[in-house]
């Protein structure tokens, strides 16, 4: 037994998920059909990533996910002190000014940048240790996230590079 699910953007077909269901479990495929559409640039980029450290920031300030592990929803597992709240907000906010008010071959730089210190703060937390600076990175998760957003930078970067 099996389903083909299909993925529309603006009328157009742009994916196919294939699901098989049989006794020895489940198995899925997807087909891309059109790459244009799950593409980004550097633009793109530090416009998601910024908003999104904001509103990390700005959960964090107001007891969601910080400033103390006790006051996290998400308790010892995952939660950033004020230093690091302050510091989503503020990079987040130069995020968000770098796309809107910079040249493209800018913003290309500045992403990759970004993807680089990504990895190697991602690198630092597992090979070095959890102490980067002031930043506590003792959670693997932090090591998790800092590693996957280095490689979206990256990607993006690249995606950006192919375009120009």
């Amino acid at each position: 037994m099996f389903f083909i699910k299909k993925i529309v953007w603006k009328t157009k077909i742009v994916a196919k998920i294939r699901v098989i269901y049989n006794k020895g479990g489940i198995k899925g495929r997807i087909r891309i059909l059109d790459k244009r559409y799950f593409k980004m640039n550097p633009k793109q980029f530090l416009m998601t990533g910024g908003v999104v450290l904001v509103v990390v920031g700005l959960a964090g300030m107001f007891n969601i996910i910080g400033p103390t592990p006790e006051t996290s929803l998400l308790g010892e597992n995952w939660w950033f002190d004020n230093a690091e709240n302050w510091a989503h907000l503020v990079l987040g906010a130069v995020a968000l000014v770098v796309a809107y008010a910079l040249p493209a071959s800018l913003q290309a730089v500045i992403t990759l940048l970004v993807g680089i210190v990504g990895v190697l703060v991602a690198l630092w937390g597992w090979v070095i240790g959890p102490d980067f600076y002031g930043a506590n990175l003792e959670n693997p998760l932090d090591n998790i996230l800092h590693l996957a957003v280095g490689v979206w930078a990256l990607w993006a970067w690249w995606n950006g590079r192919k375009m120009m």
